[in-house]
């Protein structure tokens, strides 16, 4: 048959069937040990407390009890169970005391009643729940009420009842002598009488019959209490004493204020945790310095346990507990209170090192060097700098503490982030470590990449940003400090470092080349979509300059498009002449081309090696060779074209008929074309306006204070300029 209902105790369970049939077993192994048959078919059962006394309810609603025998009894031949003279009816709930085998309660329709044995005591109206019975006292739920609204149950629904002993004792104490209500407790035997007594007895100063009380009830912690209070001696302590038994901690510490102790109530406070009245008592005189620190410091930690940060570093301020400090301004986000701590801890503390971590984990740069400089660590100041990019600051305390690995940190985290193509990472890395020379290196190749991609307007920022890096590094080697020959030998030095760095590069050489370059270019195709044609052709002339950074055939097809469009034939003959000379740039020889085969190699696998590169290099040379013959026939494919339209052009229009383009000379006044860059009277340099690509002949320009270009003021005021055109400074 199927499981009907259980029961347990500590050391049994007891597992019943719907035929009758009960199986017990032993806890904690469940091992079966007997079987016993009942006359009706469980719906509840119960154990007490020592496992021999079953209760059962059966589907009838009727209660019965068994005696459950020990083991001498066990039997796993199933026989009938030993009933007590027991039985109620239309009983649907029942409870055993956790603390005493005779004590149980039972709920018969609306009433609960309480048996001693087998003895009920005066029933109670009642239709909860029993939850569970100890210390004379039922806790029961109501839980119709409970289920009414499941998810908002009240406190209300949980009953207490007491039994009628518990209930008789408390009244004899009230009105009786303690030896009277000593008697009645012999007769009336139960661990939570006998604590009642005892506390009864602690209240009246009765200690003798109190410890004969904690005796009974098997109070360890009782009897030494009494004991204590014994050895006190003096009534009023005593009396306070008792008062903290019973949690009564404002009366005890008034009782030890009347007497003039407080250094007993700071005592008091101190056992209890209550860290806010020791304050107040030291305060008032009660103990010293050392006392009030420690105690602000458990305040804060108080506030810290329920996360109120805030209030916390108030008491750690007070207490001076600069760890916690630390520890909870971090938390808070707080870093003017944390840069402050770094004023007032001693040299060489750890928690510098520890501020300096968190400073470096929010990228607080300067405060996390400040912080490890103060504790020593000039290693992890520099580490804090490298991993925040603060490349100069890092490389000026490497020098400054004569730290040589920064230099190669520096180089090779930039090789690394060119590798990967990440160049605007180097260049920012580079700027931040004051090396603006390889700055400019990398904008310059950025500009270089830009200008094949015919993106003009971002090639010339990238030349902007390289000539402002080239400058930077200019006025640092004119800021050169030094006295006498010595500083004229550390100048020399640093300008043919710089001259070494940059000679190779002509963009930055002229550092300004470049961007003079893309600013021209995209002014004359401006200049020839709006139709004006004879500024289109100066400033195409200008872009002559320029044919080293631009490319050849876009600089000589735009002369020739705006002579011709400008009537100018001689002009437009010569950029034809060069148009039809073009010839095809050999492609950038490849480092791996020049290395040759290695000869006289006993090694097996570097042979083999060799073999596969050489191979390779075969493979790599013959790419480029057809690349270069596809190239230079496309090449002479134009040429052929340039030819075809100039005979078109020139058959109609002689170059002989040339109209110059002329002005004057602003030092000599000769003749001069308005394109050029120097006279050929005077040999004076000329200035071009970087807003028409005029060559500038007046007095009456404007000259910006950063790139150094010029520019016609009439010019600037008609296109209401607020920015310099070539480098876009603010005109001031």
């Amino acid at each position: 048959s199927t499981q009907s209902t259980w029961g347990a105790s500590d050391t049994m369970l007891m597992v019943a069937r719907e035929s009758g049939t009960i199986n017990m077993y032993t806890l904690p192994n469940i091992a079966l040990v007997s079987k016993m048959v009942l006359t009706c078919r469980p719906f509840r059962m119960a154990l007490n407390c020592t496992s021999n006394r079953l209760a059962v309810i059966d589907i009838s609603g009727v209660v019965s009890f068994y005696k459950i025998g020990g083991p001498e009894t066990y039997s796993t031949t199933p026989k009938p169970g030993d009933r007590l003279n027991f039985e109620r009816k239309d009983v649907w709930d029942m409870q055993w005391a956790d603390d005493n085998e005779e004590l149980f309660a039972m709920m018969e329709k609306t009433r609960m009643y309480i048996f001693r044995g087998l003895d009920p005591e005066e029933p109670v109206m009642s239709s909860a729940y029993l939850c569970s019975f100890n210390k004379l006292k039922i806790k029961a739920v109501l839980l119709d009420e409970v289920m009414s609204d499941a998810d908002h149950p009240q406190k209300d629904a949980i009953l207490t009842f007491e039994t009628k002993s518990l209930r008789d004792t408390r009244e004899l104490l009230n009105s009786v002598s303690i030896q009277e209500a000593y008697a009645f407790i012999e007769d009336n035997p139960h661990p939570r009488l006998w604590k009642l007594l005892a506390e009864a007895s602690l209240e009246k100063m009765s200690f003798i019959v109190a410890e004969k009380a904690f005796v009974k009830c098997q109070d360890y912690k009782g009897i030494q209490f009494v004991k204590k209070l014994d050895l006190l001696g003096d009534q009023q302590k005593q009396q306070a004493e008792v008062a903290t038994y019973f949690k009564r901690f404002d009366e005890a510490e008034k009782i030890y204020k009347d007497i003039d102790r407080k250094d007993l109530a700071v005592e008091l406070r101190i056992r209890l945790g209550d860290w806010f009245k020791v304050v107040q008592l030291v305060q008032e005189g009660g103990g010293d310095d050392v006392l009030i620190m420690e105690a602000w410091n458990h305040i804060g930690d108080y506030y810290a346990d329920r996360q109120k940060w805030s209030k916390g570093v108030q008491y750690y301020a007070q207490a001076k507990n600069y760890e916690k400090l630390v520890e909870y301004f971090y938390l808070l986000e707080d870093y003017q209170s944390m840069e402050r701590l770094i004023d007032q801890l001693p040299e060489g503390s750890s928690l510098l090192v520890t501020l300096g971590h968190q400073f470096a984990s929010v990228g607080f740069s300067s405060s996390s060097v400040a912080s490890f400089l103060k504790a020593g660590e000039v290693k992890a100041a520099v580490d804090a700098c490298v991993e925040l990019n603060q490349w100069d600051k890092a490389i000026q305390l490497a020098e400054e503490h004569k730290l040589p690995e920064i230099p190669v940190y520096l180089s090779k985290y930039a090789n690394h982030l060119v590798e990967k193509q990440n160049i605007c990472h180097a260049v920012e890395l580079y700027t931040k470590a004051g090396k603006h020379t390889d700055a400019a290196k990398l904008l310059a190749e950025l500009a270089r990449r830009a200008g094949k991609q015919q993106k003009h307007l971002r090639a010339k920022q990238f030349y902007v940003l390289a000539a402002l890096e080239i400058d930077k590094q200019r006025k640092k080697l004119l800021d050169t400090k030094g006295t006498g020959k010595d500083q004229q030998t550390v100048l020399m030095d640093a300008v043919l470092q710089h001259d070494t760095a940059t000679g190779h590069d002509k963009t930055l050489d002229n550092a300004w080349s470049g961007s003079e370059a893309q600013h021209f270019f995209m002014m004359c195709q401006k200049q020839l979509y709006n139709a004006q044609i004879d500024a289109a052709m100066i400033t195409a002339m200008r872009l002559m300059e320029y044919d080293d950074i631009l490319d050849e055939l876009e600089v000589y097809s735009l002369i020739a498009l705006t002579a011709y469009y400008a009537k100018n034939w001689g002009a437009c003959s010569k950029a034809f002449i060069r148009l039809e000379a073009l010839e095809v740039k050999p492609p950038e020889p490849d480092d791996m081309l020049g290395e040759g085969k290695v000869e006289n190699v006993s090694n097996p696998q570097v042979d083999q090696m060799m073999r596969s590169l050489n191979t390779n290099l075969s493979k790599l040379t013959n790419q480029q060779n057809a690349q270069a013959k596809q190239a230079e026939e496309e090449m002479e494919g134009m040429r052929r074209k340039f030819q075809d339209l100039a005979m078109k052009i020139f058959v109609r229009y002689p170059p002989d008929h040339v109209q110059q383009t002329k002005a004057n000379c602003p030092h000599c006044q000769a003749a001069i074309h308005e394109w050029a860059t120097q006279c050929t009277s005077c040999g004076q340099t000329l200035f071009a306006c970087v807003v028409t690509g005029r060559t500038i002949t007046t007095h009456a320009y404007f000259t910006c204070r950063v790139c150094k270009h010029r520019a016609y003021d009439h010019q600037l005021t008609q296109a209401r300029y607020r920015n310099c055109p070539l480098c876009h400074t603010t005109i001031q």
